[in-house]
């Protein structure tokens, strides 16, 4: 009766654990790393344990999964030894039968619904015996692992790509935990609309550039610099579709002074066009790759529709920022030249409708 007695408490400790194992498994890996990074920062009894354990999601899945097969098989030797006691050699198929129930109640749906409603509660309370436990079979994990990442090399090259709507979930999340503060949001939003945004949506309209003929002198060039508070100003012969230059405000300061006769050709940079479909993400690698700050766009005709600046595309991230070169607003009127189209274009670029 004694041995009966204590094969029933053991039993109903293999199935605790059994039920803890299987809870630690939902729990930890119900947690996003917003919710992790949360608890570590508010100093959460078990959080910096927690957050190691998670850190190596393999290892920890295996840990788990050998307490819970260790346990599980202790629990069944011991119900049918339990079952032989009490009806012999006929006890055996009802220990399956009974075990089988109690797993599946008791060791897997019950723990499993209970930790995924208490997440973080009780992943920070089997944290540090998850770890303990961890530590004392590591030998074992140490080849299962190996044994894993072996059977899984082929396919672990490959990347999850995460979508639009992954990605809004987890700033929302983190914006909710406290974790990004609302600029932070919009700035991290921005950074991910940028490799869907076409560049047509960011860029200056047609009609608003400001340019400059190649005839331009060195006051007219300054004075519209000045009036409307740009550094850089495409060049162009007769209209912007032959523009395939570009000149920066700083490069012809020294001109000002009239120490030499100023040839405009001298001091121009190239210009990149680009197609008005190119996305904002795509162009901010062009203008990396080529060093450059400002593109025309063009459209499928190869007629300049707009222009684009690096500080466009940044002030999509962070929202208006100034040019590093940018002048106080003034000087005069610029004067107005006759375009190849007919209509008249400031030296300043801005057409006149």
């Amino acid at each position: 009766m004694e041995k009966i007695l204590l094969n029933v408490i053991l039993l109903a400790m293999l199935l605790l654990l059994s039920a803890l194992f299987s809870g630690s498994e939902t729990a930890m890996f119900s947690l996003s790393g917003v919710r992790v990074q949360r608890l570590v920062k508010e100093r959460a009894a078990g959080s910096a344990t927690l957050h190691r354990l998670l850190d190596k999601p393999r290892r920890l899945i295996i840990t788990i999964l050998v307490g819970n097969t260790l346990v599980n098989t202790a629990s069944a030797t011991v119900a049918a030894s339990l079952a032989i006691s009490i009806m012999g050699n006929r006890g055996i198929g009802v220990a399956i039968g009974v075990m089988t129930f109690l797993l599946l109640v008791l060791g897997e749906i019950t723990p499993k619904t209970y930790a995924f409603n208490h997440a973080e509660g009780f992943s920070l309370r089997m944290a540090r015996p998850i770890a303990a436990f961890s530590a004392l079979i590591r030998p074992i994990t140490w080849v299962l692992e190996g044994l894993t990442d072996l059977i899984l090399k082929p396919v672990d090259g490959e990347r999850h790509h995460i979508s639009r709507e992954e990605f809004d979930t987890l700033i929302r999340e983190s914006e909710s935990q406290g974790i990004l503060a609302e600029s932070e949001k919009k700035m991290m939003q921005s950074v991910f609309s940028m490799s869907t945004t076409p560049v047509k949506e960011i860029m200056v309209p047609l009609k608003e550039i400001i340019a400059v003929g190649v005839d331009s002198g060195v006051q007219e060039i300054i004075s519209v610099a000045a009036k409307d508070m740009t550094s850089r100003l495409p060049v162009y012969t007769e209209t912007l579709d032959d523009s395939s230059h570009f000149i920066h405000i700083k490069d012809i300061l020294e001109y000002k002074w009239g120490k030499e006769d100023f040839d405009i050709r001298r001091v121009m940079h190239p210009i990149i066009a680009v197609n008005e479909n190119k996305t904002a993400n795509e162009l901010m690698k062009s203008f990396q790759a080529k060093r450059t700050h400002l593109a025309l766009v063009k459209d499928g005709h190869g007629q300049v529709t707009g222009l684009v600046t690096l500080e466009d595309l940044l002030e999509e991230l962070v929202g208006e920022i100034e040019d590093e070169y940018d002048l106080e607003k003034g000087g005069g009127e610029a004067a107005a030249q006759p375009t190849a189209d007919g209509a008249e274009r400031t030296a300043g670029g801005g057409e006149c409708l």
